[in-house]
């Protein structure tokens, strides 16, 4: 993917006019391939035309570097930005989240508030990841609060990821108060909750809900084998694990080697 990036870079860039749609497929591809030398590179070159003003080529820059995991480079890039739009924000919120940063990403989403900017749902389930421990389950429980004011709570994307936030605080009944009340569910919503009764050594209470997806008429992906498998361990299911061992035998989950590890 570097070399991708480099001879984008190259084909793009050498001898031509770049434009704002050369440049995005060069950012969006150094980003893809956390190349961070090729990026800082088209960055320059981005400089040089001027087109580093534009709103969507920023927006893909700061997206760049957060890929990257360079924050302060994406903080610069948004702090220099004229008219930032909710996908800036969304960007550097995500950017922080998802590197760990998660005091700075609450404190962005409380200042995008007070600068009036309204969260979208790609913001929340952005901001929700950086809730992960159960020190952040006040702040957690406020943006869903959050949530149900904007409308968003019937969403299954963002149900999904309140559920996933709550799982990470240690917060089960609060995970599957969530789950139970979504009015869709798909299979990520069900291998979410699933997963959270298992990372907690809640066994018996993921089989239980396995055999209500089954009833649901959904097919098990690897993610579902993978969070059922972990819990027939953790409850010591022999009888149950086997079963679900020689149901896997034959599909194209057999040699999946996380599967079968």
């Amino acid at each position: 993917r570097k070399r991708q990036a480099k001879e984008g870079l190259k084909a793009g860039l050498c001898g031509t006019r770049a434009d704002v749609d050369t440049y995005a497929a060069l950012l969006r591809r150094c980003g893809n391939a956390n190349d961070l030398l090729q990026g800082r590179r088209v960055h320059k070159c981005m400089v040089r035309s001027g087109l580093v003003r534009n709103v969507f080529l920023g927006n893909l820059l700061v997206e760049m570097y957060g890929k990257c995991g360079a924050l302060e480079d994406a903080r610069a890039v948004f702090g220099r930005m004229n008219g930032r739009n909710v996908f800036s924000w969304t960007l550097i919120i995500r950017a922080y989240a998802q590197h760990g940063e998660c005091e700075e990403a609450l404190s962005l989403f409380q200042r995008m508030q007070q600068e009036g900017v309204i969260p979208d749902k790609v913001t929340f389930v952005g901001i929700l990841s950086a809730c992960s421990s159960s020190t952040a389950l006040a702040e957690g429980k406020c943006l869903h609060a959050r949530i149900i004011a904007c409308g968003f709570q019937s969403d299954v994307i963002v149900g999904t990821a309140l559920v996933n936030m709550y799982g990470k605080c240690g917060s089960l009944e609060d995970a599957r108060r969530t789950f139970d009340a979504m009015p869709e569910r798909n299979l990520v919503s069900w291998n979410a909750m699933m997963a959270v009764y298992t990372q907690h050594g809640y066994g018996e209470e993921a089989l239980q809900l396995f055999q209500e997806l089954r009833l649901e008429g959904l097919i098990p992906d690897k993610l579902t084998y993978i969070s059922i498998l972990s819990a027939c361990a953790s409850c010591a299911a022999l009888v149950e694990g086997k079963r679900l061992h020689a149901e896997i035998t034959g599909t194209e989950f057999e040699s999946d080697v996380v599967v079968g590890n």
